[in-house]
């Protein structure tokens, strides 16, 4: 279906599909390259398997639009089958119900157009229909591709309508379209049988989706082994459809196909058409389908009676291969008799007109041929070997040699032969011409020429004497004729153009030639009047004109020698005292003003400009200057912001330098530093010493300056800070100590004792710590030397608390006042409030305990004095300003 031929189309609505008749582009489309269609997000190929053409019916515009295509068909045994592909793009909306869904409807019409009521010759199917294996991409719905093939049968010798309807939704908002092909084969089942085979292949027509054989066989083909002769064999066939379950049955007999080959052949002679005729056949229920002639001479036909011409004689053996329809083969073979025709050759050379035209017969034949010469255009036919004529007119004949030799194979050859008309033979004008000059004599109407006199056609000569000139023309084919002219010559002047001169660029020359009339020189100069010549050497040449302006020609040579070039050189900047040497270029020999000798060596004292000289070898001269230009100098100067200082030393130094500018800067400070900034640096001395220190200057031409400032910068050595706390460690108890000063390189001495005492300036002073509170001290000495430079050093001066108290060891507990009690005394550097003392006995049992420091013991216990004795005692107690416990044990004596 790659066309609308024999198809009718129409266009209408939902409700009435086929209003308006006609194929309306756009809406019904022939698709013929492969590609998706697009509403169905490229799943749906527009093209069906296996096929190169579609029909597309209807569109993607809403409206409830309707399209149908319609196909007549004279239903015979040969197309008894219809097979038809479709694939439907239908939007599925919501809120429509099945009679208003887009839809794609199939019929098959009677002559009438009535719809034949047979369930399998209709199918309907709307977007989304339940069971029809719709996908979906966004709103809408797509059929995959399906096949369907219908029985015609029922209708041979009627006149049935295939038609195809796709619709919108009914309510104008929804598009529906399908794709459709069709084609029609014979309902038949395919017999593959060939004699003498132990299998056969029997397939069923393609297009239906199940098949079944009568053994079972559930495939499109059915195989059968040992075939018997003549059976039966039946499949019945269902095609795809929603309405009804179709089916087809159609049998058919098994027989296997036999051939009767052969053909025949009408004369043959070599390079003469012969005709094949092939004359087989094959058994009822096939056909032959194909042939392959091999005509035994390396070509071929598949032409059923071909013709062909053999190029050589002789036998050859000739095959056909017949193939039927099922694709079985037979062979027949038969040899061919090709005769040799005559072998014809001739002569006809081309003649003049006027000359007798032979033709000479070259043929080289054994089979005893008869010839006959027919000379065209109505000339005599002549039965000999060999023939003559002579042409009255001119023109170009085809002569024909025709042969018939012993065989009855026939020949003949064709040659054209020209007769041809003399040449026009024309050679020029007369000619009067001045003795000397060359003269070129060209003929005219043929293809070569040859002159008398030893004159050589178009190429120049010198007439030796006044006569006359034959040309013989001969043209392209041989034919000749003849013509003559005339030269005359005059008498020509002999001139003299003078003598070769030689001078030096700008001299003016002058040439005046003698023995013409009147002169032309050549290089636009004019005879007897001075010009300035270019540079280089010249040949000029004069021509003298006289009788008959008849003329000749003299030369001279001038040679102008270039004045030179003188190249004194470049203009110069030197530095102060720096030799220059002045050498000229150009010349050969040099002279200088201001006594410089070329190529030597001198010391210019101040600016100048030097003028040069130059002579060449011909005398001629040149001149150039050169000017030499000694640089100003640079000043080199630098200051710093210090001269003098301790280690370690920063200075800035300032570069102060005047005059000529420079480029590069190279300052030297002494101290194995150096730096190439050209402006301020700063650089600090970590050794003590006196420092030269440089600055080198350079300029752009190359020129140095330089100064040096000997022990400009001078660095000071530091004294060497040290002292030692004597003691390190104090109490509050005794709080003094004294700074051992083991300070070196210094001569004054600054000393801070950070406890908001003064200062002091003795070299070993001594010094008494404040006690409230306790706290440690951090000493600084500041050491200086004679020349101001400081050194510092700081030590810790630690200080503890002090634990003063006084414990007795005897006491005399009676009734007097004079020490009546155990009373230890603590008046600092404990906790009042953490303290514990205990007595014991001998054995070791406490017998008075007191956790007051101010709480005596009165030699009591259990409120009875004790024995006379020695008593232990112990008292711990915390530090006042830490957390650290301190026990301390004795022993006390009573005394009675």
């Amino acid at each position: 279906m790659n066309n609308f031929n024999n198809w009718l189309g129409f266009t209408g609505s939902f409700a009435a599909p086929s209003t308006t008749p006609g194929i309306v582009a756009g809406r019904h489309t022939i698709i013929s390259t492969a590609g998706t269609d697009p509403n169905t997000g490229g799943g749906l190929p527009m093209l069906p398997p296996g096929s190169t053409y579609s029909c597309r019916l209807g569109n993607n515009s809403t409206g409830a639009e309707a399209e149908v295509i319609k196909y007549t068909l004279n239903v015979n045994p040969n197309n008894a089958l219809l097979i038809y592909k479709f694939a439907a793009v239908l939007e599925n909306p919501t809120g429509h119900g099945p009679t208003e869904q887009p839809k794609f409807e199939v019929r098959l019409l009677d002559a009438l157009g009535n719809v034949i009521t047979n369930p399998c010759s209709q199918y309907d199917v709307y977007g989304g229909q339940p069971g029809q294996g719709f996908q979906t991409t966004g709103s809408v719905t797509w059929m995959p591709w399906k096949t369907v093939a219908l029985n015609l049968q029922p209708y041979i010798g009627q006149t049935i309508q295939v038609e195809y309807t796709t619709k919108d939704c009914s309510l104008s908002g929804h598009f529906g379209y399908a794709y459709v092909s069709a084609q029609c084969y014979p309902l038949t089942l395919n017999v593959n049988y060939c004699l003498g085979a132990n299998n056969v292949v029997v397939t069923a027509p393609t297009g239906f989706q199940n098949y079944l054989w009568q053994n079972g066989s559930t495939n499109q083909s059915y195989n059968i082994t040992n075939p018997t002769y003549g059976q039966t064999v039946t499949c019945t066939m269902t095609t795809f459809s929603n309405l009804n379950n179709c089916q087809v049955t159609i049998s058919t007999q098994v027989y296997p196909t036999e051939f009767e080959s052969g053909f025949m052949t009408d004369t043959v002679c070599v390079n003469t058409p012969t005709h094949f005729t092939d004359t087989s056949s094959v058994n009822v229920g096939n056909t032959i389908t194909g042939r392959v002639w091999n005509f035994g001479d390396g070509t071929g036909s598949v032409q059923a009676n071909p013709n062909h011409t053999y190029t050589t004689s002789g036998t050859f053996l000739v095959r056909l291969i017949l193939t039927s329809n099922d694709n079985c083969k037979d062979t027949v073979f038969q040899n061919v008799v090709v005769k040799p025709a005559p072998a014809l050759n001739f002569s006809a050379t081309d003649v003049c007109f006027g000359d007798t035209s032979y033709f000479i017969n070259q043929s080289l034949d054994t089979l005893s041929p008869s010839f006959t010469w027919f000379l065209s255009n109505g000339q005599p036919m002549i039965a000999d070997t060999n023939a003559q004529y002579l042409y009255p007119n001119l023109g170009t004949y085809n002569i024909i040699l025709f042969a018939t030799n012993s065989l009855g194979c026939q020949a003949s050859l064709t040659k054209p032969h020209s007769v041809h008309d003399k040449p026009v033979v024309n050679a020029g004008p007369d000619i009067d011409i001045c003795a000397g000059v060359p003269i070129l004599l060209h003929g005219q109407g043929a293809l070569t020429y040859a002159w008398d006199n030893n004159v050589i056609d178009s190429v120049n000569f010198i007439p030796l004497a006044t006569g006359d000139f034959v040309v013989v023309g001969t043209d392209v084919y041989g034919c000749f004729d003849s013509d003559t002219m005339h030269i005359n010559l005059y008498t020509v002047p002999i001139v003299d153009a003078g003598v070769d001169q030689e001078v030096c660029e700008g001299t003016s020359v002058l040439f005046s030639a003698t023995g013409a009339d009147t002169y032309s020189w050549s290089n636009n100069v004019v005879d007897s009047v001075q010009f300035t010549p270019t540079v280089g050497t010249t040949t000029y040449y004069v021509t003298g004109f006289g009788q008959n302006n008849c003329q000749s020609i003299d030369s001279l040579v001038l040679i102008v020698n270039a004045a030179p070039i003188v190249q004194a050189g470049n203009d110069t900047i030197i530095c102060v005292g720096e030799p220059i040497t002045l050498a000229g270029l150009g010349a050969s020999n040099y002279v200088w003003d201001n006594n410089v000798i070329n190529g030597v060596a001198f010391i210019p004292t101040t600016t100048a400009i030097y003028n040069v000289v130059g002579t060449t070898a011909e005398g001629c001269t040149g001149t150039d200057q050169r000017t030499v230009t000694i640089e100003p100098r640079i000043n080199p100067s630098f200051s710093s912001d210090v001269i003098e200082g301790c280690v370690p030393l920063d200075v800035l130094f300032t570069n102060t330098s005047t005059g000529t500018p420079y480029v590069q800067t190279t300052w030297n400070l002494g101290d194995g530093n150096s730096s190439s900034l050209a402006t301020n640096i700063a650089n600090t001395y970590y050794a003590a010493g006196c420092y030269d220190v440089s600055l080198t200057l350079k300029s752009a031409l190359g020129c140095q300056w330089d100064t040096t400032i000997i022990d400009y910068i001078c660095v000071y050595p530091n004294p060497v800070a040290s002292f030692t706390p004597n003691p390190g460690i104090l109490s509050e108890i005794d709080p003094v100590t004294t700074m051992s000063n083991t300070s070196l390189g210094a001569v004054t001495y600054v000393w801070d004792f950070q406890d908001g005492s003064a200062n002091s300036t003795e070299f070993n002073p001594e010094h008494t710590f404040p006690t409230s509170p306790v706290q440690n001290y951090v000493v600084q000495l500041m050491a200086i030397s004679d020349k101001g430079c400081k050194d510092s050093i700081t030590k810790n001066v630690l200080m503890t608390e002090g634990n003063l108290y006084f414990v007795p060891n005897a006491f005399t507990p009676d009734e007097d006042e004079f020490n009546p009690t155990f009373q230890p005394i603590f008046t600092s550097g404990f906790d009042p409030y953490d303290f514990n003392m205990k007595i014991y006995n001998r054995w070791g049992e406490v017998i008075f305990e007191s956790n007051s420091h101010t709480a005596g013991w009165d030699g009591t216990y259990h409120g009875k004095l004790v024995r006379e004795g020695i008593y232990n005692w112990t008292i711990e107690f915390k530090k006042a300003k830490t957390d650290e416990r301190k026990i301390i044990y004795g022993h006390v004596t009573i005394m009675k």
